[in-house]
């Protein structure tokens, strides 16, 4: 009896031990990755669509440290915006972002999210009581403001 108590403790002890060692979670390392910075188009709106233009050369960079993530967008006519959110779930080089707030111009709610797969990334960004100066067209130098309801997409942009 005393022989069989022990190696059942042991056992439990074993198990413990490797139960707590592991890390089942892949999403909760501490280090800082670079997922890369993604060039394409982003076209933005104004909710109900009265309005249409885009980001020409945009740049969408996306920083991940842990379960956190930023999210940079620069394009022309001096478009700097910053976001934050969670990492909803990431496999092998394919990452699922929610977006939940604006850091930058102003601090504000933001929506929706970010997916990065096979090296190229879709983005689908909402922001309320914003504005942007963007393009009608990419050979025109004129410009427009859209502001209200924002809605900003950009599909198909290529990692560098």
């Amino acid at each position: 009896m005393k022989k069989n108590l022990s190696k059942i403790f042991v056992c439990l002890l074993v198990v413990m031990l490797s139960g707590c060692s592991s890390d089942d979670d892949s999403n909760t390392d501490s280090g800082s990755d670079n997922l890369g910075t993604f060039s394409g188009n982003i076209q933005v709106t104004d909710d109900p669509q009265t309005a249409l233009g885009y980001i020409y050369n945009a740049k969408v960079t996306v920083l991940k440290s842990g379960n956190n993530a930023t999210i940079k967008v620069k394009g022309d006519l001096n478009v700097d915006r910053e976001y934050t959110g969670t990492v909803d779930s990431s496999v092998d080089d394919s990452y699922v972002i929610t977006i939940k707030k604006q850091e930058k111009p102003s601090s504000k709610i933001a929506t929706d999210k970010v997916i990065i797969s096979n090296n190229q990334l879709t983005i689908s960004i909402g922001v309320a009581n914003d504005s942007e100066t963007v393009r009608t067209a990419p050979n025109n130098t004129a410009s427009i403001v859209i502001s209200g309801k924002l809605q900003m997409i950009g599909t198909g942009m290529i990692k560098e």
